[in-house]
């Protein structure tokens, strides 16, 4: 397993061993912290900290061939962050040596849709969380955006 090393990120381990880099506007880079984090991509992260997943710090990917296989990280910072992108290197298994080239990996960060209410005569056990509220929902497009003081904005990748 490889450890990546960051200006302002936890060592992570990887099954495959890779970069991922975040990128700042240079103005914050002295100023502005931040966490990485991967969390099972099957797991939803509410960008308020609503009932946070457990987080790890070792991205496990697994698929068959022909498979689409995806990974999830949390990026959590403590101030406004603007301009924050990524930038992930070749993927290489740690066994075999295969090496995934990084333009096979697609990558976005989730975005989140406000829901008022929720779906009425539906169970409290079917809700997944009592409406008002931000609920992720949806890949955005973009490939930069400004980060708020908020415990979670998620990051997903995908590797064809």
């Amino acid at each position: 397993m490889m450890k990546m090393k960051t200006l302002f990120l936890r060592d992570m381990k990887v099954l495959y061993s890779s970069a991922l880099i975040i990128i700042l506007n240079f103005t914050v880079l002295s100023a502005q912290t931040f966490k990485l984090n991967s969390v099972s991509d099957l797991k939803r992260v509410f960008e308020d900290g609503y009932n946070l997943p457990s987080f790890q710090d070792t991205i496990k990917l697994f698929g068959l061939r022909g498979e689409v296989i995806s990974g999830q990280c949390v990026v959590q910072t403590r101030k406004k962050l603007t301009q924050v992108s990524a930038r992930l290197s070749d993927l290489t298994d740690q066994k075999s040596g295969t090496v995934f080239p990084a333009n096979d990996v697609e990558w976005n960060f989730v975005g989140s849709i406000p829901l008022t209410e929720n779906t009425p005569n539906q169970p409290l056990t079917t809700v997944v969380r009592k409406a008002p509220g931000r609920f992720p929902d949806y890949l955005m497009s973009e490939k930069q955006i400004d980060m708020h003081s908020e415990p979670g904005t998620t990051l997903t990748g995908q590797l064809s």
